[in-house]
């Protein structure tokens, strides 16, 4: 009876480590993303809903892990979420960016929803905003995010 117990629990141990190395590396909300822009973003060219691509600038590490999910380099697309054009108001203009879509490095991608990261003209009295090439951002996930096993 204590050797069915045991082998029982056996094959179900077996079985949840199998669909956890299935699974792959869990992201969860409020974990920070790093990228830098790919080209530069700014309120003169985009409008919202415009694409833009930006590369990792920090690996994505697994939760609990020192082992890395997603690769430096990896590529990112986002897209414009908002923008506020200098009006008459005091206000200056503004845009917010959002990520979307992490490719992996076997060519597959995991959608991405991210908190909006908002940029404002500088220096004030500016009349658009630029995201210059190659400028570092931080994005927080709104929603987790499932990184699968590389096949």
């Amino acid at each position: 009876m204590i050797r069915g117990a045991a082998a029982a629990l056996a094959v179900l141990l077996l079985v949840a480590c199998v669909r956890s190395e299935r699974a792959g590396a869990r992201i969860p909300r409020g974990a920070t993303i790093s990228v830098r822009t790919v080209d530069e973003i700014s309120t003169e060219v985009h409008r919202v809903g415009d694409p833009f691509t930006a590369a990792l600038s920090a690996p994505i590490r697994e939760a609990g892990t020192r082992g890395i999910a997603v690769p430096i380099g990896s590529r990112v697309d986002g897209v414009v979420g908002a923008i506020r054009p200098r009006r008459g108001d005091s206000r200056p203009p503004r845009i917010e960016l959002r990520l979307t879509r992490l490719y992996l490095p076997d060519g597959s991608y995991v959608d991405l929803r991210t908190a909006a990261l908002a940029r404002q003209a500088e220096p004030s009295g500016a009349e658009i905003v630029i995201v210059p090439k190659e400028s570092p951002l931080v994005f927080t996930l709104e929603q987790p995010a499932l990184i699968p096993r590389a096949r």
